[in-house]
């Protein structure tokens, strides 16, 4: 015959207590994870800090250049920089380059031929690598 397992429960002492973790391991372990979590955060995606034209502006001189800087570095090659007009012409010419000091400002050449309104339509991914877009418009006066 086999002898199959006891079905009698385990012992243990009655009297033991399950130990309660220290309030300065917990602490350190809360304080790591708002840190990691923050850092995680504030790196997410790249914001726009800087255009130039200025969104919204009115400039007086047909600019050159569209020059985005952004709040962290940039992928050049997977980015995009479309400036278009109020009939929806495409005056970019060609993808951005990316400025060599810093590699968190694009810049794409322009042909602007009258004076109107532009609009300038960005889509980056950021170095961490995450994708963010956005768009404004500036107004060439005469």
């Amino acid at each position: 015959m086999t002898k199959l397992p006891s079905t009698r429960k385990a012992q243990f002492p009655r009297n033991r207590t399950a130990r309660k973790p220290k309030p300065a391991l917990m602490r350190l372990a809360l304080s790591s994870f708002i840190a990691l979590s923050a850092t995680t955060l504030a790196q997410a995606h790249a914001h726009l800090v800087k255009a130039t034209p200025t969104p919204g502006s009115i400039v007086h001189a047909m600019p050159g250049s569209v020059e985005l800087s952004f709040s962290e570095a940039v992928e050049q090659a997977f980015s995009r920089i479309d400036v278009t007009d109020s009939k929806g012409r495409d005056l970019d010419a060609g993808k951005p380059v990316a400025d060599a000091r810093d590699p968190k400002i694009l810049r794409v050449s322009i042909k602007l031929t009258a004076p109107g309104v532009y609009k300038v339509h960005w889509r980056v991914v950021s170095v961490d690598p995450h994708r963010s877009s956005g768009e404004f418009a500036f107004t060439v006066a005469p």
